[in-house]
């Protein structure tokens, strides 16, 4: 036997939501409200690390690249001529026991004799901020043998730059990249 049935003055009815234990229902407007606070998370985060990094680092490593880089053959020529000397500078950083940073150089000519009266400066370079340079005089002690002692020198990876002249301009610069602890 076959029935038939009729839907004539039938109404749609809605699916039902199961109902949790506490009669809660999840509706369209409480996954729209999900999803805007969702977003509104991701964008308040990304706005306190935009404004973390604009004002921890500028991002300019250099006022003015341009003349740098006119500059660039200068160097170059500065660099033969410190080549040409044949000086060979050792220098050697350490923490002292009250914090301070001491830099001892010894500087020999291309005889290996010991360069005396040369005027100085060593400077610590933090490459990540230049905002942390320091740079101090270098002191002679006789015998080709400089020192210099710094203070304000943090833990961490510096750029220890070493530069020389006999009353002039620059004759010597020597770069090296540490770790002081």
């Amino acid at each position: 036997m076959t029935q038939r049935l009729s839907l004539a003055g039938a109404r749609l009815r809605e699916p039902e939501t199961p109902a949790g234990r506490n009669g809660f229902r999840l509706t369209g407007k409480h996954v729209i409200v999900m999803f805007a606070l969702f977003f509104a998370v991701v964008l308040a985060v990304n706005v306190v690390m935009m404004r973390i990094a604009i004002t921890t680092f500028s991002g300019v490593e250099s006022e003015t690249p341009y003349k740098n880089g006119l500059a660039y053959n200068t160097r170059l020529d500065a660099a033969r001529q410190q080549a040409a000397l044949g000086w060979s500078v050792d220098a050697r950083v350490q923490r002292t026991d009250d914090g301070h940073v001491s830099v001892s150089v010894e500087a020999r000519d291309k005889a290996g004799r010991a360069i005396t009266d040369l005027t100085g400066v060593v400077r610590f370079e933090r490459p990540t901020d230049k905002r942390l340079d320091r740079e101090t005089a270098i002191a002679p002690g006789g015998a080709g043998r400089y020192t210099a002692e710094l203070d304000g020198i943090g833990v961490g990876v510096w750029e220890v730059v070493v530069l020389f002249g006999e009353g002039g301009p620059t004759e010597f610069e020597s770069r090296n990249r540490i770790e002081l602890h």
